[in-house]
């Protein structure tokens, strides 16, 4: 990761990069972004979510974010609902970065657990080997989950391990 990178706290202000972020990772069709747009801005206002981002100290660029919001009906267990790093800056360190601050921020406030929802689809190898070399494990499929012969891997993490 670059010395000019910052990781904090998303704010009001990043919220046109995060939008331009997931319609560049074609995440969103370019139609989707005032949807893009109500959606992402709810979850960075909302205080039960934590969103990060990564961008660089002197311009108004987002090269990646990640946000998590806790299970509702489970006991200090935490969902990485996102974690999208720009396609000219993956494998820089970044991706690790923003699940490092994530993990650390529920640390402080004595959260457990973490989980993520992954595809099983080849064009995610990469994260999934991501998730594995920071310790989260694999310890369910749901079969065809996003669509046929796509399914749905379960990760997670212990937070006191």
């Amino acid at each position: 990761m670059s010395s000019f990178t910052q990781i904090r706290e998303a704010t009001d202000q990043d919220l046109d990069g995060i939008v331009r972020l997931v319609i560049h990772e074609e995440m969103f069709a370019p139609d989707q972004a005032d949807m893009v747009t109500d959606v992402l801005g709810d979850k960075i206002f909302d205080e039960d979510v934590i969103f990060i981002v990564a961008a660089p100290s002197v311009q108004d660029e987002i090269l990646g974010f990640i946000f998590a919001e806790p299970r509702a009906t489970a006991d200090r267990v935490w969902e990485i609902v996102m974690l999208v790093v720009h396609s000219d800056h993956a494998h820089q360190g970044i991706e690790v970065e923003l699940l490092q601050r994530i993990e650390t921020e529920l640390t402080d406030i004595d959260q457990r657990l973490i989980v993520i929802d992954a595809s099983s689809n080849s064009e995610f190898d990469q994260i999934r080997t991501l998730y594995e070399s920071e310790g989260y494990d694999c310890e369910g499929r749901v079969r065809d989950y996003w669509e046929d012969g796509d399914d749905l891997l379960a990760y997670r993490k212990h937070l006191f391990q």
